[in-house]
């Protein structure tokens, strides 16, 4: 308990600003309804933010510094904690994932993961040259429980229309995967919407979004080249929920992309009947 109550600054870089929140509030003598008052929360977030339940956002770290007058401590400490990649990076997005209430995607090359069958899985793993294919899908496709639930995820997923029409081995392999699609787009947890290959450019083309709402709030996701980092700063995860909003404003609604995907359907069909 007490543990809990008193976050250990040596345990990682959140606990450490948890802990220097309270110090300098403490040395301050001011009370969490002051400091609340300060950066524009209420006593409950301030006690939450010193006991590293939530996360400060840059822009109230930077309004406390310049109250508290620490030369930028809480400011440097919150940047350091959104770059340093955590290793469980990977573990922590799953366990967020597996408690979501809403996912909101937007990819640029692939196919969402959880939106992903087992064989397009499997083939963009072989193309990634994963070390352990088999390993690596097996805790790809045990990620799609979640959709089982009694009560699953809602997810809005925005695709580019050119990771549709691109070819994917196996034979066969897309069209699978065209089909799956288009009765995921039919479930009521379910939003799909693509955006054409006629579109301008748009905010997405800087890479992919991932958006997870927790019953504690909204957390982002990033990953590059194999790695990733989970973005809790409140500042920026608003900044990439408003990136999305103005991507999903190039896409197609979810009424015309269901008609999109039956055509693709059709036209693959066809295409493979001849080939």
């Amino acid at each position: 308990m007490y543990m809990r109550e008193n976050p250990d600054p040596k345990d990682s870089l959140g606990t450490l600003i948890a802990f220097m929140l309270r110090f300098y509030r403490v040395r301050a003598g001011e009370t969490g309804e002051q400091v609340g008052r300060i950066i524009g929360v209420g006593k409950a977030q301030v006690s939450k933010l010193e006991h590293a339940r939530q996360p400060i956002g840059s822009v109230q770290a930077a309004t406390l510094d310049r109250h508290w007058k620490t030369g930028g401590l809480l400011a440097y400490l919150v940047h350091f904690s959104r770059i340093l990649q955590n290793p469980a990076w990977l573990d922590q997005h799953f366990q967020h994932e597996a408690q979501a209430l809403v996912i909101r995607y937007f990819n640029p090359l692939v196919i969402p993961g959880l939106l992903q069958t087992e064989q397009y899985a499997r083939a963009l793993l072989v193309a990634g040259r994963v070390p352990n294919v088999d390993h690596a899908l097996k805790r790809r496709m045990a990620r799609k429980e979640i959709m089982k639930r009694s009560d699953p995820p809602m997810v809005r997923a925005i695709i580019d229309e050119s990771v549709l029409l691109r070819p994917v081995l196996p034979q066969g392999t897309r069209l699978e995967q065209l089909r799956y699609l288009s009765e995921l787009s039919e479930q009521r947890n379910v939003s799909i919407r693509v955006i054409p290959v006629g579109e301008p450019l748009h905010p997405g083309v800087d890479g992919p979004i991932k958006l997870v709402t927790l019953p504690t709030g909204e957390v982002g996701f990033t990953e590059v080249s194999g790695w990733g980092i989970v973005i809790t700063d409140p500042d920026r995860v608003r900044d990439l929920a408003a990136r999305y909003e103005m991507v999903s404003d190039h896409a197609l609604s979810v009424g015309a992309t269901r008609q999109l995907l039956a055509n693709m359907i059709r036209e693959t069909e066809s295409d493979d009947r001849l080939a």
